[in-house]
């Protein structure tokens, strides 16, 4: 047996007299997956974009700063947030898109999940939808 996992072996066999210790692993909140993806071509205007998180999601928590918008900057009309199929992701509902045109889905820094995690920086996702 190597020093490392004889260490790794007398620390277990110490902590288990103790009782059972609890580790506590904290996710940050991190986006997982976008549909469509960044870079996408072709994308049917009807599309309603899915964000999925590291964390489980609040819908109205985080409606202020998940945001489908123009490349221009404005904000597609008739946007709310619903939850999807998991806890952890976000589908973004909208009046449908312009064809042959460039969109962002941007979440915006301090957008919070359902425990209270906030996104650290902006990250956004551009795609451009088909004709």
């Amino acid at each position: 047996m190597g020093k490392n996992a004889s260490l790794a072996l007398c620390a277990a066999l110490a902590l288990a007299g103790c009782g059972s210790p609890k580790v506590e692993l904290i996710v940050p909140l991190a986006i997982i997956n976008v549909a469509p993806t960044d870079g996408a071509t072709g994308v049917d205007p009807a599309t309603q974009p899915t964000v999925c998180w590291s964390r489980p999601m609040d819908p109205a928590l985080a409606a202020p700063s998940l945001l489908l918008q123009q490349e221009n900057g404005d904000a597609v009309g008739g946007q709310s947030l619903s939850a999807g199929s998991d806890s952890h992701c976000l589908l973004i509902q909208h009046d449908r898109l312009q064809g042959n045109a460039f969109y962002f889905i941007r979440a915006l820094k301090g957008l919070s999940s359902s425990d209270g995690q906030s996104l650290a920086a902006e990250v956004s996702s551009r795609f451009r939808t088909a004709l």
